[in-house]
């Protein structure tokens, strides 16, 4: 008798567990693009090598949607371990916010990258190579409205082009 309760029951249940639940979808959004930033690398012999990066510049675009009823208070950007702080008057314009954020060349890791930018052979050198997501920026938001207050966040892989200082640059 035990073993049918508890069967029924289990039949019972089982449409509440298989029903995905559904959360209200939030109305506050956080998008990042970033331009990728550019080091110019003196040519090498062939073989792997360790890039020093230079001071690199990011220039970002940061796209904010808030609910109707919230503001957008502050945001931090973090590349690394250089931070900068937007006050809600920086983003309150409507079409984003897009800031250039430079980051010392002390706070960035080295590249090893294989032949690349070889004075060996000049004929063999690619003179440009893409890391798509050499680093990260992360974004959170601050939110606030007459009952409550949230923050969003987001991060954004960061391009680096190296580009071969060859004879023609």
């Amino acid at each position: 008798m035990r073993t049918l309760i508890i069967s029924a029951l289990g039949a019972a249940l089982l449409p509440l567990a298989a029903t995905p639940s559904r959360a209200e979808p939030s109305a506050d959004q956080l998008t990042i693009e970033a331009e990728p930033a550019l080091a110019e690398v003196d040519a090498r012999p062939a073989g792997p090598r360790i890039i020093r990066l230079p001071n690199m510049a990011f220039t970002l675009r940061i796209d904010a949607q808030r609910g109707a009823d919230m503001r957008a208070e502050s945001a931090s950007v973090s590349i690394s371990d250089t931070r900068y702080l937007l006050s809600a008057e920086d983003l309150s314009d409507a079409a984003g916010t897009e800031l250039t954020i430079e980051v010392p060349h002390k706070q960035l890791a080295p590249l090893t990258i294989e032949n690349f930018c070889f004075s060996d052979s000049e004929a063999d050198a690619k003179e440009e190579l893409f890391i798509a997501d050499a680093m990260t920026a992360q974004v959170s938001l601050r939110c606030v409205s007459e009952t409550q207050q949230s923050i969003i966040y987001s991060a954004a892989p960061l391009g680096i082009a190296l580009r071969c200082k060859t004879g023609d640059h």
